[in-house]
């Protein structure tokens, strides 16, 4: 079985070139290159905002704070997850339950969440229609 290293970075001249500007500027994680990060980032996506932040755990709790979660909602996630997710939704004081897996996507499917639905005796879930555009 193949196997992908998990972190392994690569850079290569002109990456190392940008980040030796930015680490000899006024601004290590903040200022005028972040804010042309994030507009270049809504140009390639179509968005109308982006935010950067400064890692992904962060991402995670901006993303479910713009999904509205809150105190005792009902979240339903994958049990095969990054534990900075649970995290995130318990500081939030979301009740979490974990649903199984299809054993060859590591998704979940829709016999996963209905079989973690009666398993808990759920009566409310949190829902959220997201709508996803196209990216060029």
């Amino acid at each position: 079985m193949k196997t992908i290293p998990y972190g392994r970075h690569f850079v290569d001249k002109k990456d190392y070139s940008y980040m030796k500007k930015i680490f000899f500027s006024d601004y290590l994680t903040t200022g005028p290159e972040t804010i042309k990060f994030e507009k270049n980032l809504c140009k390639i996506t179509n968005a109308k905002y982006s935010l950067s932040c400064n890692s992904g755990t962060s991402g995670l709790l901006i993303t479910f704070l713009a999904l509205d979660i809150k105190k005792n909602d009902n979240i339903i996630m994958p049990s095969v997850n990054f534990i900075a997710a649970y995290n995130m939704c318990s500081f939030l004081g979301a009740n979490i339950f974990l649903s199984d897996v299809d054993k060859f996507s590591g998704a979940m499917t829709y016999e996963n969440i209905n079989n973690c639905i009666k398993k808990n005796k759920l009566k409310k879930i949190k829902l959220n229609k997201i709508k996803f555009k196209k990216i060029n």
